[in-house]
């Protein structure tokens, strides 16, 4: 436990057992989010584990299972502290205007990897260009030349 407090990665060299040990993955995800990657099968299935992931390292969302990357509660999570986030969330939910809005108001870049039907979307576009003007890169070419958008 010592080993995981100081630095989450030391997951990778614990026993195959302690990698399942709810108490040591979840020490070691609160020091760094991504020792989700070496946790046990066990800990890949639990909704807590995987929350606690989203919430302490960016790329959480990444090692998640496909169930986890549909979880509205845990994808929302996710994009609050990183919208890019959504590059793994389920299609499902790239689909879902308030989950896309949250993620590229948080990093506007995050309109790369929503729906192609939400990136027509007006609300969602000058969200994005409000937080980062390069996401105008994906936006169709009919908004790339609208004035209004590009100023």
């Amino acid at each position: 436990l010592a080993a995981v407090r100081q630095d989450g990665m030391a997951l990778l060299y614990a026993a195959p057992t302690l990698k399942s040990d709810r108490e040591i993955v979840m020490s070691a995800m609160a020091q760094n989010g991504d020792a989700l990657k070496h946790a046990g099968p066990s800990i890949w299935q639990d909704p807590e584990a995987v929350l606690s992931a989203v919430q302490h390292c960016r790329w959480g969302m990444r090692y998640a299972r496909p169930t986890f990357q549909n979880n509205r509660e845990i994808v929302l999570a996710a994009i609050k502290h990183f919208g890019m986030a959504l590059e793994h969330a389920s299609p499902c939910l790239a689909k879902d205007p308030d989950i896309v809005l949250r993620a590229v108001q948080q990093n506007g870049l995050a309109l790369r990897y929503a729906d192609v039907s939400l990136r027509t979307d007006r609300s969602i576009v000058m969200a994005a260009l409000k937080n980062c003007g390069r996401a105008l890169k994906y936006v169709n070419e009919e908004m790339q030349m609208d004035r209004e958008l590009v100023l």
